[in-house]
């Protein structure tokens, strides 16, 4: 009879003890925000349409790169702040001349990216992202004793893509991204595009 009595007072105890102690299969993205980071790459392409005096021998793009930084709102919504960088070289001719020329951005913004939820245990969920940007657009002549004009302002961005989640918190991203409208800019934005496809490869920590 003891033994019972002794048995009944401990189950609470024991019970108690149980609940305080965190599940090993709790899941910590249910439970905690989770910010990540990446690096990407890819052809973000400054497009312009130049006079049609002026004939384009060769249009060059290199390949942007840039960083950004995320952290989840909700399921649904994360936010960012990225820099990017991007590079157009364009050879050009007319009648009267040859002239090569450089148009370099430098970007600084920030965006909101609601997603999908993750399809089942694929890791994979589908985005878009509406982003601002300062921007700083620097134009070289790179013939001409290198002739240098720079404007800033600001750009507007939309986009979409693909992400694929891994167990091991390593993220990568696919998508493109189109600049739609800009404000601040004398000469720089006009006549031009600016859009294109990169690729991210990030972290998520908490």
């Amino acid at each position: 009879m003891k033994k019972i009595a002794l048995l009944t007072a401990l189950l609470p105890i024991s019970a108690l003890a149980d609940y305080s102690q965190p599940s090993s299969n709790t899941n910590k993205k249910d439970t905690l925000p989770e910010s990540y980071f990446y690096l990407n790459t890819g052809l973000v392409e400054f497009k312009k349409d130049l006079p049609n005096t002026l004939i384009v021998n060769e249009e060059t793009t290199k390949p942007n790169f840039g960083l950004g930084l995320g952290y989840h709102i909700n399921q649904y919504l994360a936010a960012e702040t990225f820099y990017r960088y991007s590079e157009t070289e364009f050879d050009i001719s007319s009648q009267l001349a040859i002239d090569d020329f450089s148009i370099q951005v430098h970007q600084l913004g920030a965006a909101i990216v609601p997603s999908t939820a993750i399809f089942g245990q694929s890791g994979i969920e589908i985005f878009a992202k509406l982003g601002a940007s300062f921007a700083k657009i620097n134009t070289a002549d790179l013939i001409n004793n290198g002739k240098y004009s720079s404007e800033s302002g600001g750009l507007f961005e939309a986009g979409a893509g693909i992400q694929w989640n891994s167990h091991n918190d390593v993220l990568v991203r696919f998508e493109y991204t189109n600049v739609f409208a800009d404000a601040g800019f004398d000469q720089a934005m006009e006549n031009t595009s600016f859009d294109g496809f990169q690729l991210s490869v990030g972290y998520s920590f908490y």
